[in-house]
């Protein structure tokens, strides 16, 4: 075959020609007020919905904490007697005889005396006893680590002290006593007279 022959068999290509795109046709569509309308309404409605999915659920997160602390919690060495006449009591919920007798906490009255607020500090000085049930919890002791009036905390204490629920099956000697100092194992009084008075020693 001669090189005419295989001239004649490939065709000639531009270069230009090869590496030009096609053009592309541009239709305008005509712009319609109502359907602007409806694509803002729609755009705006899929950015609320992508807002609202980010904000955070506080309960949620409370309830993360909450299960995050458990694990530094001091485990319960002692057993913890409860007396029957308190067998009503459950520490997850809150009974109608603590709404009846703690009244404060369940009638709106102020927007820092809620039911929660109640069971926390419940909970709190209930979990404070039963770490050491054979010592006696004082109010002192709670105060320290309560954000709380005294009242309320005064109230919530007797209320528990009145049911068993604390302070059951103390020692008696770590009772503090009106008449004299409270025992710290270093002494023991034996007899002792009220504060103030002196003992009659006859010559």
């Amino acid at each position: 075959m001669s090189d005419t022959e295989k001239d004649k068999d490939v065709p000639m290509v531009d270069s230009h020609e090869a590496t030009e795109e096609p053009p592309t046709t541009s239709t305008n569509t005509p712009s319609f007020p109502h359907l602007a309308q409806e694509q803002a309404k729609e755009e705006s409605a899929t950015l609320g919905a992508e807002v609202a999915h980010k904000k955070i659920n506080y309960e949620q997160e409370a309830q993360k904490l909450e299960e995050k602390a458990l694990r530094f919690l001091a485990k319960q060495t002692h057993p913890v007697i409860i007396p029957s006449f308190a067998s009503w009591f459950d520490i997850s919920k809150i009974h109608e005889i603590e709404k009846r007798s703690n009244p404060d906490f369940f009638n709106d009255s102020s927007r820092f005396k809620t039911p929660k607020a109640y069971k926390d500090t419940r909970n709190f000085i209930i979990n404070t006893y039963r770490l050491s049930p054979y010592e006696y919890l004082t109010i002192t002791a709670v105060r320290r680590n309560v954000a709380m009036d005294v009242a309320s905390i005064v109230k919530i204490h007797a209320f528990l002290e009145k049911w068993g629920l604390i302070n059951y099956q103390i020692d008696p000697r770590t009772k503090p006593s009106l008449i004299g100092p409270s025992f710290t194992g270093h002494f023991q009084v034996v007899l002792d007279t009220p504060q103030g008075l002196k003992p009659f020693l006859p010559e």
